[in-house]
C-alpha cells in the first residue's frame, strides 16, 4: 500500500470520485491539504473565493449545473459556521455537495482550551444540519470514508456530506490503500400492482395534471412520453423548470398550474416534495394523488397519495410509460389548459417593469441558458414569467 498523508489521501479519493474542481479558501489548519491540492494542480484545479459562503455556494452552483458533486474546502469553527447556509440550501435543493473542513490540533479537540477556531463539537453543529458528518482520524481511514461520503451523497435523495480532519492528521503520513468509486444504490423497482393501478387511473382520468419538482431532472425523456401519452399539462416547480422546454405545449408555471389544479380529476407528482401544492392549493380530497419519489419518508408528506410508488423520476416514469400503452393523445393538452395559460402569461406581461426585465434578458440568453437566483421582486417574477428551455 502506498504510503500518503492525510491531505494527500483526501485528494487522491477526490481524483478516484472523478472531482476535477474543488472551491475554497486555504488557512492555516489546511496546510496539509492545500500541499496536497498543489501536489495534484495538473489534474485538480482550486478555485480561491473570497469568503467560505461564496466557497459553498459556489459548489452548490457546479452541482446544480453539472449533476455531479460540488466540493468546497474551509477551515474549522468560522469557516465552516459560513458555509452552513449553502449547505442548508444544498440539502433543501437535495445536490450533492461534499465539504471538506479542518479541526484544530487532534489532541485538543473537545478539551475547551479555547483554541482559534475551535467549536465546542463541530460535528454536533454541522450534524444539526445534515446527516453525514464524519471525522477522519487516520490517513487510512480516508478511502473508505470518501467512498461512504459519495455514495450517500448520489444514492436515493441526493444530499450533502462533511468530512473534517485535523491539521495534525492532515500532515502525518500512514499506508493508504485506494479505493475505486463505489456505484450509487440503485433505485427500487415500482411495485408492479401500483404500477398497473396508476396507469389505469391515468388513462381514465378527463383532466389528468403532472407535478414535477427538482428530482425530475434527468428524467426529461420520459416525463415527455408519459404527458404526450395523457395530453397532460406538466405543471414545473421553479427547480423543475426545463424540464419540458417552456415552449412545448404541455409546458406550465406553477402560476397557471393552480388554476388547473381547481379542475383536475388525478395528478401524478414526480420528485417533488409537494409541500406548496397539499397545503395551500386546497381539494386534497377531490384530486385523485399519485407520487413517484425515490423517499419513502418523503412520499406520505404532507398529505398521503392515493398510489405512492418508492422509485427514481428516471425509474418510475419508464415503468408507467410502458404500463400505459401505445396510445398517445400527443402533444395536445386538454381544452380549457391553453387558455388558462395565455391568461396568466397576457397579465403577466402587463406588469411592467418587470415584464420588460424579463423580456430582455431572456432575449440577451442563448436557450440552453441557466439561471442562479437570489430572493428579489425580478427572479420571484421570472419564475412564472420566462420561459426556460
Amino acid at each position: 500500500m502506498p504510503k500518503m498523508t492525510g491531505g494527500q489521501a483526501i485528494v487522491r479519493s477526490l481524483r478516484d470520485h472523478d472531482v476535477d474542481t474543488v472551491f475554497g479558501i486555504p488557512g492555516i489548519q489546511l496546510d496539509n491539504l492545500f500541499d496536497a491540492f498543489y501536489e495534484s494542480r495538473n489534474n485538480l484545479r482550486v478555485i480561491h473565493t473570497r469568503h467560505e459562503q461564496g466557497a459553498a455556494f459556489m459548489a452548490m452552483g457546479y452541482a446544480q449545473a453539472s449533476g455531479r458533486p460540488g466540493v468546497f474546502a474551509v477551515v474549522p469553527g468560522p469557516g465552516l459556521l459560513n458555509s452552513l447556509t449553502a449547505v442548508a440550501t444544498a440539502a433543501s435543493a437535495n445536490l450533492p455537495m461534499l465539504g471538506l473542513t479542518g479541526q484544530i490540533p487532534s489532541d485538543q479537540i473537545g478539551q475547551n482550551f479555547g483554541m482559534a477556531h475551535e467549536l465546542k463539537d463541530q460535528l454536533a453543529v454541522a450534524r444539526g444540519i445534515i446527516d453525514w458528518v464524519e471525522r477522519a482520524n487516520h490517513a487510512s481511514a480516508v478511502p473508505d470514508l470518501m467512498a461512504d461520503a459519495f455514495r450517500h451523497m448520489r444514492s436515493g435523495r441526493n444530499s450533502p456530506a462533511i468530512l473534517e480532519m485535523a491539521p495534525d492528521i492532515l500532515g502525518a503520513s500512514g499506508q493508504v490503500e485506494p479505493r475505486a468509486a463505489d456505484a450509487p444504490l440503485a433505485a427500487p423497482e415500482p411495485d408492479g400492482e401500483l404500477l398497473a393501478a396508476a396507469a389505469a387511473k391515468l388513462r381514465a382520468a378527463k383532466r389528468p395534471v403532472i407535478l414535477v419538482g427538482g428530482g425530475s431532472v434527468g428524467a426529461e425523456a420520459p416525463l415527455l412520453a408519459v404527458a404526450e401519452k395523457l395530453g397532460a399539462p406538466v405543471i414545473m416547480s421553479p427547480n423543475a423548470l426545463g424540464a419540458l422546454p417552456g415552449d412545448h405545449p404541455l409546458a406550465f408555471s406553477m402560476l397557471p398550474g393552480q388554476e388547473l389544479w381547481q379542475t383536475a380529476d388525478v395528478a401524478l407528482a414526480v420528485g417533488t416534495r409537494h409541500t406548496v401544492i397539499g397545503l395551500a392549493w386546497g381539494r386534497q380530497d377531490e384530486v385523485e394523488l399519485i407520487r413517484i419519489d425515490i423517499d419513502p419518508t418523503q412520499i406520505v408528506k404532507p398529505v398521503p397519495p392515493g398510489i405512492a410508488m418508492v422509485t427514481s423520476a428516471q425509474r418510475g416514469l419508464q415503468a408507467l410509460d410502458a404500463a400505459l400503452g401505445d396510445g398517445r393523445a400527443g402533444p395536445e393538452v386538454w381544452p380549457e389548459a391553453g387558455a388558462i395559460r395565455d391568461d396568466a402569461n397576457a397579465r403577466l406581461a402587463e406588469l411592467e417593469p418587470l415584464a420588460g426585465y424579463c423580456q430582455a434578458v431572456r432575449a440577451a440568453l442563448p436557450r440552453d441558458a441557466m439561471i442562479f437566483a437570489d430572493v428579489t421582486r425580478f427572479t420571484v417574477f421570472a419564475r412564472f414569467a420566462m420561459p426556460f428551455y
